[in-house]
């Protein structure tokens, strides 16, 4: 697997350890396992822990998987 197209795989290597970037994320190691094997972070929250965890080398956009995503030419919504 290329590191440097899985996100999450990124944020993983920011930490000494897989156990410490669980930690520092909040979840279990199990759940990290999962997310890596997926390559990507389902919740906006997680993403943002995860983001702010790393010191942000790694965006919370990109582990969502939406850095790809175009923003509506509309503007935002008042």
């Amino acid at each position: 697997m290329d590191v440097a197209a899985n996100p999450v795989e990124r944020y993983v290597e920011c930490f000494n350890s897989c156990g410490a970037a669980a930690q520092a994320a909040g979840i279990s190691t199990e759940m990290l396992r999962r997310m890596r094997k997926r390559g990507y972070v389902t919740t906006r929250k997680r993403a943002l822990i995860m983001a702010r965890a790393c010191s942000f080398r790694v965006d919370a956009i990109e582990l969502l998987a939406l850095s790809g995503v175009r923003r509506s030419p509309r503007g935002p919504r008042t």
